[in-house]
């Protein structure tokens, strides 16, 4: 993959996915970028690079004709490119946020599991902060971190994003109205698995701590 981007075959892809070649071809183009970019270490690109991929992976995400294949690569390249910094991620929020919270709803297992993992990698952007202060979608990640002995990676994911999330006011106060957080939190301190509990620590501590600047 490193020396296909050396060579130009991702900007070959990003050219491609927004030129006059057709849907198909377009489609072809975007799920080559998403295989490119899922284990490719986002430092090796330029910035141009990084943020000319977010809107064709994110339009694999929006795309009805797409498979879970190509939604579940996109998704995993989209976590990857956002560990890049701030500037990446409010572009990933900007065009796929909403699309990808759909897709925490999703019926294949990978593929939810994974955009429970892109969405935890976009706090603190402010529009991702604003959807962790929404009852409904907190509601639902609370019930993901239980289910933990049956969906082990799915609660593991879930609970590193309310942890990374609940650093902020709101979200500490919306989760406190969700029932069965508490009674979530106490089955993950006692889980017995090293990375669940890890996340209701992390929880605990962010949730009796001061506030962001505090």
């Amino acid at each position: 993959r490193g020396g296909m981007i050396q060579q130009g075959g991702l900007k070959a892809c990003q050219e491609a996915a927004s030129g006059d070649i057709g849907d198909e071809g377009k489609a072809y183009a975007r799920h080559a970028i998403a295989k490119i970019l899922v284990t490719t270490n986002p430092g090796l690109l330029t910035e141009t690079q990084r943020k000319a991929s977010v809107k064709p992976l994110c339009e694999i995400i929006r795309e009805h004709g797409s498979t879970s294949l190509m939604q579940f690569e996109a998704l995993l390249s989209l976590t990857n490119l956002a560990t890049s910094g701030e500037d990446v991620k409010r572009r990933i929020v900007e065009e796929g946020l909403r699309d990808i919270g759909y897709l925490t709803y999703e019926d294949h297992d990978m593929v939810r599991r994974a955009a429970v993992e892109c969405i935890g990698n976009l706090v603190p952007i402010e529009k991702t902060m604003d959807y962790f202060r929404t009852k409904d979608k907190v509601r639902l990640w609370v019930a993901y971190m239980r289910d933990w002995e049956e969906s082990y990676e799915l609660a593991r994911a879930a609970g590193g994003g309310l942890a990374m999330a609940c650093f902020d006011w709101e979200v500490k106060d919306t989760l406190l109205t969700v029932d069965g957080f508490g009674e979530g939190v106490a089955e993950c301190l006692k889980s017995g698995a090293v990375e669940i509990m890890h996340r209701g620590l992390v929880l605990v501590k962010t949730m009796v701590g001061g506030n962001e600047g505090a």
